[in-house]
């Protein structure tokens, strides 16, 4: 134990605070803070701070060094549990997380705190005991995860499927499709725009379908088109220069469960002719081998780009478009589904243990926005609020330089005109960055040539 002053010879209590599982302390109460909550000092420690902390006990005392550790996101909590033991009168049990001193480790914590009062009723100190819950919070986490995805697949979730979060109409149909196309082994592919979900998508796919093997994705657009064969097939020891081992590929590391392609669109016309025949016959043969081997995979497919215009345009070949595409999907955007930010927002809070909410004019910022990025851009929004607080939603909407925004949305006064002017500015922007070609514009905003064209007459726009 260790004290701010002296106490003497050891004593029961002493012995006791120095085997007390867990952490045992007591702060002075200083007063109200400024900024809210109080402001407490430590006075007493046990040794357990530093198995929880890190920290020996004689640098925590003289200020709240349990605050100074709580996650950011987590400290109006802790601040709001501290002053309801203070006012209350009672016992007080709450959990958050904290980053312990090696600036690495994030711990939970379980904590039971009461105030201790003068003759004259005014609080004085605040004590309490702290144990390690990050075992236990994991176990919480896995447990609500196997809830989940036992809700997911008997649908009774409300607006989630998997990892997916919707209420929408378009989010209900596109939930009930995946939920169809989970009791078929026939290729699927996803179309979305950058952002919209579709790797979350093709997981929740995987999931339902109760395939053994595992999820295999693969970014068919960030591997060199001279490694896509050893990548994809694997190889044999010896077989070129660097080879020093066997080396399984994605499609045996797939056998039995999904391989995913995202942007499928990416892959050249060699690699698809390979491709078509292991789809053909489930065989395949690594790179230097003789004989041919077998995996047993389901193909999942996402893409931003429309595949029927690149079979147009000579840059997929119609039987390998005739494969991947079977069962086809399209994942509305963030903008087409603005009434489920709410229950995203939420789920995102929830899914990381945060206890939080965003203020009203935090609320109408978001839902005045017209998310470009789609959940991904919400996301790392949120990420923003979570580190710098609330005052990054002014953020939201600011302009590129000039000539990168022909048009400016703070002068757009409802969602719908917002919308329109987003997506104008996007065209123009991407006509603009790619001189006028119109198929290099399309393939930028992820949308078909005959969508583009059809985006230029309605926003009065010219290719130049």
């Amino acid at each position: 134990m260790s004290s701010g002053a002296p106490l003497g010879p050891p004593s029961l209590y002493e012995s006791l605070y120095k085997n007390l599982p867990g952490f045992a302390w007591r702060a002075k109460i200083l007063g109200t803070a400024p900024w809210g909550g109080h402001r407490l000092s430590l006075e007493v420690v046990s040794d357990g701070c530093f198995a929880i902390f890190g920290i020996v006990p004689e640098k925590m005392l003289g200020a709240n060094t349990i605050e100074q550790c709580t996650l950011p996101e987590d400290l109006g909590y802790v601040k709001q549990k501290t002053d309801e033991a203070i006012q209350s009168r009672l016992p007080v049990v709450f959990c958050y997380r904290i980053l312990c001193a090696d600036r690495r480790t994030v711990k939970w914590l379980r904590e039971e705190a009461r105030c201790l009062y003068g003759d004259d009723g005014s609080p004085q100190y605040l004590e309490g005991h702290i144990t390690d819950a990050t075992r236990e919070k994991e176990q919480e986490l896995q447990l609500r995860q196997e809830n989940q995805r036992l809700e997911d697949l008997t649908g009774e979730s409300d607006g989630r499927l998997g990892g997916m979060v919707g209420n929408s109409r378009s989010m209900r149909l596109l939930h009930e499709k995946i939920r169809l196309a989970a009791r078929s082994d026939a290729a699927a592919i996803f179309y979305g725009e950058t952002g919209a979900g579709k790797d979350l998508a093709a997981r929740t796919l995987h999931l339902l379908s109760g395939r053994k093997g595992p999820f295999v994705p693969v970014n068919c657009g960030a591997i060199p088109e001279s490694l896509m064969e050893s990548e994809f097939f694997g190889h044999v020891k010896g077989a070129f220069s660097g080879a020093v081992s066997n080396q399984e590929g994605f499609i045996a590391t797939a056998d039995r469960g999904t391989l995913f392609l995202d942007e499928v669109g990416e892959l050249p016309l060699a690699m698809q002719v390979k491709l078509l025949r292991v789809l053909e016959g489930k065989t395949y043969t690594p790179v230097g081998a003789s004989k041919p081997r077998m995996s047993h995979f389901r193909l999942v497919c996402a893409t931003n780009r429309r595949l029927d215009d690149l079979v147009a345009q000579g840059k997929m070949r119609p039987d390998f478009y005739y494969r991947v595409h079977v069962i086809a999907m399209d994942i509305p955007p963030l903008r087409e589904r603005m009434e489920d930010i709410p229950l995203l927002i939420r789920s995102y809070f929830d899914k990381h243990g945060i206890q939080r909410t965003l203020s009203p004019s935090v609320n109408k910022r978001i839902m005045g926005y017209p998310w470009p990025g789609n959940i991904r851009e919400l996301h790392n929004f949120l990420d923003r609020c979570l580190v710098f607080g609330e005052a990054e939603a002014e953020s939201l909407g600011r302009q590129t330089p000039e000539e990168d925004s022909p048009v400016e949305l703070g002068s757009c006064p409802t969602l719908a005109d917002a919308v329109a002017c987003a997506e104008k500015n996007a065209v123009a922007t991407a006509l603009q960055h790619c001189g006028g070609r119109l198929g290099q514009s399309a393939a930028m905003l992820g949308i078909s040539l005959s969508t583009l064209k059809r985006k230029i007459r309605q926003h009065g726009l010219s290719r130049r």
